[in-house]
């Protein structure tokens, strides 16, 4: 039958010899929508003289996006990083922030196919106007509002001095369970906030595909977020 030919293989073709490719990640979306697509492709580009192999993150899941660009970045070390995509435009934007976040070296091969909006890394995602009546929806309740009163009431009576209750709740909270982690031991009344609203507000940023959710007050201290990395219960006016 010969090696198939299409515009995308056309153009795979032209521009590995051009560039002197040998190598090609695929990374896709939700696995078992595009994994038949990626296994094609991957046959393609074996037909053109590439080896290649495939990579997978759910949009919504962000450790698992950054994984997969570190995985990228160990296994492509001193080799040329060519990434053909398979996604949604969301996705596609978090690949992207997330090799600036893995520390990825200028020079990768961003490729995809289908049809994008003109200069679309440059636009507003699609999905803003969504996210815009979310958060007005948000501002409007109720439920926010109480989220925000008990944490605060909770992260005050906690210590009068703010540096230990900072230390405290970073060495409870900050841990490599992340968002995995619901309650921790303790009869400070913080603990019991964060067990009534940790589970609504880690299932708001899975459903809506937020990177983080926070509380700050006004003083600037950090005091909730649904991963808990680093800057947790830290403050930001410091």
């Amino acid at each position: 039958m010969g090696t198939v030919t299409t515009p995308v293989i056309d153009v795979m073709r032209k521009m590995g010899n051009k560039h002197g490719w040998d190598h090609i990640v695929i990374v896709s979306g939700d696995r078992s929508k595009y994994k038949a697509l990626a296994d094609e492709r991957m046959q393609h580009f074996k037909e053109l003289g590439f080896t290649s192999e495939y990579k997978s993150a759910e949009e919504a899941d962000w450790p698992s996006i950054q994984q997969v660009m570190s995985e990228i970045k160990e296994s492509t070390k001193g080799k040329n990083r060519v990434v053909f995509f398979i996604g949604t435009e969301k996705l596609f934007r978090k690949l992207i922030c997330a090799s600036i976040t893995e520390v990825l070296q200028k020079g990768i091969a961003w490729l995809t196919e289908g049809t994008w909006r003109h200069e679309w890394w440059t636009k507003t995602d699609q999905s803003t106007p969504q996210h815009r009546q979310w958060l007005a929806e948000d501002v409007a309740g109720s439920e926010l509002k109480t989220a925000f009163a008990e944490f605060k009431q909770s992260w005050d009576e906690y210590d009068a001095n703010a540096e230990v209750t900072r230390a405290a709740l970073q060495k409870d909270y900050a841990t490599d369970q992340k968002d995995a982690l619901m309650s921790v031991e303790g009869s400070e009344s913080y603990h019991d906030a964060h067990r009534k609203w940790h589970t609504v507000y880690r299932k708001i940023l899975y459903d809506r595909g937020y990177y983080d959710i926070f509380f700050f007050d006004t003083k600037g201290d950090l005091i909730y977020s649904v991963y808990k990395e680093s800057d947790y219960a830290t403050n930001f006016k410091a």
